[in-house]
């Protein structure tokens, strides 16, 4: 019996096995902004599949004091406020 060409959906089939299993599809980006201001800002993302997640971080430095304050996909805030005993 003599096996004729494989089905229209095989074809192609290895080659695209090849080119796509076993890779991460994920995207990931960072933007930063650090300046000679004294507020500097920084945001992430990453995408898995359908679901981003991401957060803007800020910094201001004013005298001995450094606030910074994040954001995230979550709505949530944290702050936190330094102060030091030397000057920087």
């Amino acid at each position: 019996m003599v096996n004729g060409p494989p089905p229209f959906s095989d074809i192609g089939k290895r080659a695209k096995d090849l080119l796509t299993s076993d890779y991460n599809y994920d995207y990931k980006f960072v933007l930063s902004h650090p300046g000679s201001t004294p507020m500097g800002m920084v945001a992430t993302g990453l995408t898995k599949g359908q679901i981003f997640l991401g957060d803007v971080s800020a910094q201001y430095k004013s005298g001995r004091t450094i606030v910074d304050v994040k954001v995230d996909t979550y709505s949530n805030v944290s702050t936190k406020v330094t102060v030091s005993d030397s000057d920087f």
